[in-house]
């Protein structure tokens, strides 16, 4: 995954906390205004971002369960057929 992903998460995630807090805070602020918007669509980008990049490139497999084979699992993990 690119750092620039993350990176829209953690730098959205305390704006939007820091607007909430304003509008909770402060009588003139609306739920409707500019700052809350633009503290609003890192967060937007990063969730929407990272949905379209799991579609897309999938998820890698986790390198400690990769190397496992069928035989190595227990019974009951197996695939069941019908």
């Amino acid at each position: 995954m690119p750092r620039a992903i993350p990176a829209l998460g953690l730098i959205g995630s305390p704006l939007l906390i820091t607007a909430v807090i304003i509008t909770l805070f402060s009588g003139g602020m609306g739920h409707v205004s500019a700052f809350a918007a633009i503290a609003t669509f890192p967060v937007a980008a990063w969730e929407l971002s990272l949905g379209l990049w799991l579609v897309i490139k999938g998820f890698r497999p986790c390198p400690i369960t990769a190397g496992m084979t069928a035989a190595g699992t227990a019974p009951g993990c197996h695939d069941v057929t019908a």
